[in-house]
């Protein structure tokens, strides 16, 4: 059974405390195409894949 996060994704706060940056740094990798996303509201919403932060990690972009 999958969990909410495996589900939905990470919120950018919850990536953002997942990596210990700010909030407005993981915007940053999103809009500049850096870290994907999906953006689940007209305003602004978006959730991050768990596996899409290990990339990110993975290759050494912080």
């Amino acid at each position: 059974m999958h969990t909410t996060v495996q589900r939905l994704g990470l919120t950018a706060a919850e990536a953002a405390r997942r990596l210990g940056v700010h909030k407005g740094t993981i915007y940053r990798l999103i809009h500049s195409g850096q870290l994907p996303a999906a953006r689940i509201s007209p305003r602004g919403d978006y959730r991050i894949s768990v596996k899409a932060l290990d990339r990110l990690l993975d290759g050494d972009e912080f």
